[in-house]
């Protein structure tokens, strides 16, 4: 108990020092503002390694603050699994509506990105993230770098990584398997679509689906719910949030058992995460939704297995690696009897140990014989 008495009292005294920093700000003309946050120094012996991501804010304070709080949740990601980065964000902020922005637009954009990454030598990646995709990586990649978006292995997709990651959160916390259960996914986009349709091939017995552009979450076997003005009031066995920051406020009283998902930062405020985790479990999103981190370990520290590997054997190392983290992170819980997302420093990776992108190799061998014992048997 003097544990979780102590990692309770730290929570509340470092909640207002646990938000990083904005360590660069650079103009792009005519277009808006790049916010780079991050957890720490960044240097070449630790990088950072965080998405780009393109949207417009209330104000400059809004883009800082959420750029700085995205690299600090970054950083819950890279040291939980031990990544062999540090986290970091790069946030666009637009001053004008992201739907109206051009192809030239982006080019700039992407332009002024690659500046500023060359700028930091090394000591900075960058990837997809809202309203930037792999197109974009690409030619990002021409023009810098230093980029990780599965460049070395186009037929693999960063946001599918990270929907089986969520995926195999989900089968942790429901224990072992989704069959019979029933989940909300909120957001159907790259992310989002991905475990919806994993749910439904793994015998779920309802999967319902929201998204703003409804016809979005008109998915194979789910049930688009996209009209509910109450979205959250659905008693599920999980929710399952794959879209914007700040989803969840004291106005979505949730009716969900459990929260599960690859928003960053989907609670408004600690405030409210702290009320919620009192009646619901949540997994932090810094052990679910850590899919592409994964495979930007894999991609920079073992590049050669990842350029040759299939997308199938990077998803399910993604999906077992993350699902057997969330299961570690909630024994702790359990027996600390504290929520997880205060225990997951201690489940973090040992800060000696190789990054887990090095491991991709052995895992992929040892399935490999697993495989041809099975069918030698047969």
């Amino acid at each position: 108990m003097a544990l979780a008495d102590g990692i309770v009292a730290s929570r509340n005294a470092g909640a207002a020092h646990n938000s990083g920093e904005v360590i660069l700000r650079k103009k792009v003309p005519g277009l808006g503002q790049l916010h780079l946050g991050a957890s720490q120094k960044l240097s070449k012996q630790m990088p950072g390694n965080g998405g780009l991501r393109l949207w417009q804010y209330d104000s400059s304070e809004d883009a800082s603050s959420e750029a700085a709080r995205l690299g600090k949740g970054m950083e819950l990601k890279h040291s939980t699994f031990g990544t062999g980065f540090a986290g970091a964000k790069v946030v666009c902020e637009a001053e004008k509506p992201v739907a109206s922005w051009t192809g030239e637009d982006k080019k700039v954009l992407l332009d002024a990105v690659a500046n500023m990454l060359d700028e930091q030598n090394g000591a900075m990646y960058t990837g997809c993230d809202m309203n930037t995709t792999t197109d974009d990586m690409a030619y990002l990649d021409s023009q810098s770098p230093y980029v990780l978006a599965a460049i070395a292995n186009p037929a693999c997709c960063p946001n599918t990584a990270t929907g089986y990651g969520v995926f195999g959160a989900v089968q942790a916390i429901l224990g072992g398997s989704v069959a019979g259960k029933s989940l909300l996914v909120h957001g159907c986009g790259g992310v989002g679509s991905v475990v919806a349709r994993l749910l439904v091939e793994h015998g779920a017995a309802s999967v319902k689906t929201y998204d703003v552009l409804a016809e979005r979450a008109d998915i194979a076997g789910c049930t688009n719910v996209s009209a509910s003005e109450a979205w959250w009031s659905n008693e599920v066995d999980c929710l399952v949030p794959c879209s914007a920051s700040g989803l969840l406020t004291e106005e979505t009283p949730l009716a969900a058992a459990n929260v599960v998902g690859a928003t960053n930062l989907p609670f408004r405020d600690p405030a409210t995460q702290a009320a919620a985790e009192a009646r619901l479990t949540f997994v932090p999103e810094g052990v679910s939704s850590a899919g592409a981190v994964i495979v930007d370990s894999v991609e920079h520290y073992a590049r050669d297995y990842f350029a040759a590997a299939t997308p199938a054997e990077l998803y399910e190392f993604t999906r077992q690696t993350v699902r057997t983290k969330t299961g570690e992170l909630l024994q702790l819980s359990s027996r600390l009897g504290v929520p997880p997302s205060l225990v997951l420093p201690l489940a973090a990776a040992p800060t000696d140990a190789e990054p887990i992108g090095t491991q991709f190799a052995a895992w992929a061998e040892a399935r490999d014989r697993k495989s041809t014992r099975l069918n030698s048997s047969h």
